[in-house]
Formats: structure tokens, C-alpha cells, sequence
């Protein structure tokens, strides 16, 4: 992602939320996204963890094992969670599937909902 594209998309998101009366950046040309070429490996996992603070250790985390978005992860609530799964009601594509995403919980973000909670 470019830092033209990095920008639009804040002043886009603080228009949204009223942070600004208006985006002064609405209409701009941003270049086409490039897409990913690789996974994160496990060496910068590692690092990402060891340089953050806890409660964003916990979402790089659940990030990993559920595979979910980020978005999805950051705006779950307490309603969402249930035993074995997150029933996610607004997500990315809900226009175009009707219905929430399910995301099933392994073991340990079983573990990791019950010490949360």
C-alpha cells in the first residue's frame, strides 16, 4: 500500500466518523493496490509480538489463529462471541453473501476468550 493510498483511506475513515466535516482528499486518484506477494514469516511475527504492547500482542495474535480481518478482530463484541465460534453480523462482504461470517475458534482462542472475558 502506498502512502498516497494510506492517507486518503485516514481522512476517508475520519470523514466516516465524524472526525472531519468533510474529506478534502474525496475523489483523489490513488494508484492500484498491489497485491501481496508473500506471508509474514515467522521471524517477523516474533518481532511484531516482542515490540508491541499487550493488548495489541492479543489482537496480532487472534489475527494469526482465526485468520479473521483486522476490522472484524478490532469491532468484535462480547455479543459476537460464543462458545466455539465469533458470529460476525457487519462484515466485509455481508451485501453480497445476506448472512454473518462465522469464524471457528481453535483450542487456544477458545482458552484465550475465556481469560479475556
Amino acid at each position: 500500500m502506498t502512502a498516497q493510498r494510506s492517507i486518503a483511506r485516514a481522512f476517508a475513515w475520519a470523514a466516516e466518523e465524524g472526525v472531519i466535516t468533510t474529506n478534502p482528499l474525496k475523489g483523489m486518484r490513488c494508484p492500484q493496490a498491489k497485491t501481496r506477494q508473500r506471508i509474514m514469516t515467522d521471524a517477523e511475527f516474533r518481532l511484531l509480538l516482542r515490540e508491541s504492547d499487550k493488548p495489541f500482542k492479543v489482537l496480532l495474535y487472534a489475527l494469526r489463529e482465526t485468520g479473521c480481518r483486522p476490522k472484524e478482530a478490532r469491532t468484535l463484541t462480547w455479543a459476537s462471541v460464543q462458545a466455539d465460534r465469533w458470529v460476525i453480523a457487519k462484515h466485509k462482504t455481508v451485501h453480497k453473501v445476506g448472512k454473518p461470517r462465522i469464524v471457528f475458534l481453535n483450542r487456544p482462542m477458545r482458552r484465550l476468550m475465556e481469560v479475556l472475558k
